[in-house]
């Protein structure tokens, strides 16, 4: 959209640019969202009340910025998401697991050692790139398919696969000792 075809941002609604500028930016926006670590599902909420946010600007001077306002929205609500994620990081339903849940069906005797192997791999695992830890985090805990993985990650079943073996390569490397 060239910024001399808009005047101000009700302009921009009311010709119907916005569709021509959702049209264009959407799947950029979700690809720029996803590079920083979230995933399809997320990137599609993000871009969205990027979308919504950018509606609701009032201000006459962005339409010539339109378009780094949207992504800078997008990147700021995916910070935003980023922060909260690192804060509460048993809601990102990533590779910390329930490492209580799988001491429980251990035999006492047993329970102390394998917790704290638990403990260390998992550790290992959130030290991961996060496709590569949400990756074995699906396939391994979840029980997903390397398909089904590659789809909300959006990338190809082969990546799945290498993430998966890189992450149980390296949680081995460091508990071979251990094991």
């Amino acid at each position: 959209m060239r910024a001399s075809n808009v005047k101000n941002i009700t302009d921009v609604t009311q010709h119907g640019e916005m569709k021509k500028l959702y049209a264009e930016h959407h799947s950029k926006l979700l690809i720029h969202i996803m590079k920083k670590g979230m995933t399809k599902a997320e990137a599609e909420d993000i871009a969205h009340e990027a979308f919504v946010k950018l509606l609701g600007l009032d201000n006459p001077n962005i339409a010539s910025y339109i378009n780094a306002y949207l992504y800078r929205i997008a990147t700021n609500l995916t910070i935003d998401k980023l922060r909260r994620r690192a804060r509460s990081p048993e809601v990102s339903g990533d590779a910390s697991f329930d490492i209580a849940h799988y001491a429980s069906h251990l035999k006492p005797e047993d329970n102390t050692q394998h917790t704290q192997l638990l403990t260390k791999m998992a550790a290992l695992v959130e030290s991961l790139p996060y496709k590569c830890r949400r990756s074995f985090y699906l396939y391994k805990i979840k029980g997903k398919e390397y398909e089904e993985i590659a789809q909300e990650l959006d990338i190809s079943s082969s990546m799945v696969r290498k993430h998966v073996l890189k992450a149980v390569r390296f949680c081995f490397a460091n508990l071979k000792d251990e094991l």
